[in-house]
């Protein structure tokens, strides 16, 4: 690319169009983690909500 020049039109369409994908990019992979922390939490569900409930208990009894 070193012999291309681009307008400043030009230059803005191509940062404007970087910056849409960068930001879909960024939800995609923020929706991604999500749907995968739920899958993770779905399946070892019975072994975390023990330990939650353990947790919580835990907390509340502390003073006593």
């Amino acid at each position: 690319m070193a012999g291309i020049e681009l307008s400043k039109r030009q230059q803005g369409v191509v940062g404007a169009a970087l910056t849409v994908f960068s930001w879909l990019f960024l939800a995609a992979a923020v929706l991604g983690f999500f749907f995968e922390l739920g899958r993770f939490l779905d399946y070892f569900s019975n072994v975390l909500l023990p330990l939650v409930t353990a947790a919580v208990l835990a907390t509340m009894l502390k003073p006593f």
